[in-house]
């Protein structure tokens, strides 16, 4: 999906100040792999490897301090030409149709594949929300055809980078000033009167924030005043500066974590790819090896059936 994305001033957070925050302990890890494509005037204007690095680190950070068992690895980071360097739609069609791309990604098997490129003139990054297939009532099961995929402008920095990787992991913005349809790669999630941006599939995971006091990674500047944005999910177990960073109905921290685990049972047996041929031979695509290796099948409404369970080796 898409996401539109409003321009804030970076508040500046360091590395070394975002562990001030303290967070519950964590139960059991979740690690996800991370594929990071980049353009080449990014490469022109930074170094890679540092960029990469605070970023990675900077949204690991976050999640720690928001009590969150998720964790990011990169896996890769390469220099990619795509039709586009600029933030946008066609940056995600191409993330998802590269043929190339899904070459790099048969061979690194990530969950997450990310672009940073150039901040455009109305975008600071664009993301797809998780599309899931319902197993027993519950959006369980990530689809093949739609990997979790992700672009970022290098002009706004490490928050944007954590922003957009939340709308993988499905969160979305919450409260917001200006009512609109948020633009989705695919979906549309709510129409041109709304000022709430749920999140997806999780309605609960979204930003949260207090007028003047707080925003939290996933919220918006526009309607918390001069509120700074902290390196935190929202989460109502963990506070900021003695205030709960989240609600009941505000807690991304637990949807992202759901999400993630959901990548890491799920997407590394869809590796590597099959294409999928038109009756002339010519790929139209590609679909998950999951189906040649099942071992467990349910029936859905008495005729379709899916894959539940199978040995990805």
């Amino acid at each position: 999906m898409l996401k539109r994305l409003l321009r804030s001033a970076l508040t500046g957070i360091t590395l070394a100040s975002l562990f001030a925050f303290g967070s519950p302990a964590l139960s059991q890890t979740v690690n996800l792999s991370v594929l990071v494509l980049y353009g080449k005037n990014f490469e022109e204007n930074n170094d890679p490897n540092t960029w990469i690095t605070n970023a990675i680190n900077f949204t690991n950070a976050t999640y720690i301090n928001s009590g969150m068992n998720t964790r990011l690895t990169v896996v890769k980071k390469q220099q990619f030409d795509l039709s586009t360097e600029y933030v946008g739609e066609r940056v995600l069609i191409d993330l998802i149709e590269n043929r190339d791309v899904w070459s790099i990604q048969n061979l690194y098997r990530p969950d997450i594949t990310i672009y940073v490129g150039e901040e455009s003139t109305d975008w600071c990054g664009w993301a797809k929300f998780p599309q899931h297939v319902a197993i027993g009532g519950r959006p369980l099961q990530p689809t093949s055809e739609f990997m979790a995929v992700a672009s970022t402008g290098w002009q706004c920095g490490p928050e944007t980078f954590a922003h957009e990787l939340g709308h993988v992991l499905g969160a979305g913005h919450g409260q917001v000033s200006i009512s609109g349809s948020e633009v989705l790669f695919g979906f549309i999630t709510f129409d041109w009167t709304e000022t709430w941006h749920r999140g997806h599939p999780i309605s609960s995971s979204v930003g949260h924030g207090i007028f003047n006091q707080f925003r939290t990674i996933m919220a918006y500047d526009d309607v918390y005043g001069t509120a700074p944005r902290i390196a935190q999910i929202s989460n109502p177990e963990v506070t900021f500066s003695g205030l709960p960073t989240g609600q009941s109905s505000r807690n991304a921290a637990a949807g992202m974590d759901e999400i993630a685990h959901d990548y890491v049972q799920f997407n590394s047996a869809c590796y590597p790819s099959s294409l999928t041929k038109d009756k002339w031979g010519r790929v139209t695509g590609r679909k998950c090896e999951k189906d040649l290796n099942c071992t467990r099948w349910t029936s859905v409404g008495g005729r379709a059936r899916s894959c539940i369970a199978w040995n990805p080796n």
